[in-house]
């Protein structure tokens, strides 16, 4: 079937970010060629599905993740961030479903048809992506940057450790507001005080005050992992 102009912009968007990238934790682009119309991409084949499935399996066996297993999941993802935001990317459209488990468990980051290069200026404008990830600045218009990325992976960790999306509404409007407010219940409480406090560093409104990828994957998490190791010890 032919692609539109929209389809055929996000397919060749798609190809010119993903020939850039090699990182472990990103889904690898392989060749791209034409066929007839269409553009075929061929990548790295993620057998272990998505995170928005295996967070829908857990719900359905009602099981949790373990403290260390979403630490070991936000790690590799903010790792693949800390990549992409060095080269000047932006996702624009991280969410569980673009979240796969690839090999032995490793997390890989795909779908880059709405991702961006940044100019120099270091702001994108334009309001894309999956409505219950987009950050507050973007739901109110407003340039955004990398800190956009860090607020959807604070979505996620979130969504890991409550098996629900922290913001959701019946209808879009209430939506926004509920982002823009920073309103969202607490994680449960058998989780350590140290990962609620790291939902409530990253989902912070001002994006300035959101870490860097680099600094979640380098040093809050390293500190957190750290603690819960060492707990886990002295249970013993």
């Amino acid at each position: 079937m032919d692609m539109d102009d929209e389809d055929k912009k996000s397919a060749f968007n798609e190809v010119d970010i993903l020939s850039t990238l090699n990182h472990p934790n990103i889904i690898r682009y392989i060749e791209s060629f034409k066929d007839e119309d269409s553009l075929q991409i061929v990548m790295e084949y993620a057998d272990g599905g998505n995170l928005a499935q295996l967070i829908n399996l857990k719900k359905h066996k009602n099981d949790v993740f373990t403290e260390i297993g979403i630490l070991d999941i936000i790690s590799q993802i903010s790792a693949a961030l800390s990549y992409m935001h060095s080269k000047r990317i932006l996702h624009r459209d991280l969410k569980t479903a673009n979240v796969f488990i690839g090999m032995n468990g490793t997390i890989k980051l795909g779908d880059f048809g709405i991702s961006k290069m940044l100019n120099t200026k270091s702001q994108a404008h334009t309001v894309i992506g999956t409505p219950y990830y987009l950050s507050p600045e973007m739901c109110e218009c407003n340039d955004y940057n990398a800190k956009s990325d860090i607020w959807a992976l604070g979505c996620i960790l979130y969504e890991l450790a409550s098996l629900k999306k922290p913001f959701s509404a019946q209808n879009l409007p209430v939506l926004v507001q509920k982002i823009t407010a920073c309103e969202y219940d607490n994680i449960p409480q058998f989780y350590s005080t140290d990962l609620s406090c790291l939902v409530n560093i990253i989902l912070q409104k001002n994006p300035a005050n959101r870490p860097s990828a680099n600094e979640i994957y380098d040093v809050l998490i390293p500190k957190i992992q750290e603690k819960v190791m060492d707990n886990d010890q002295n249970q013993r």
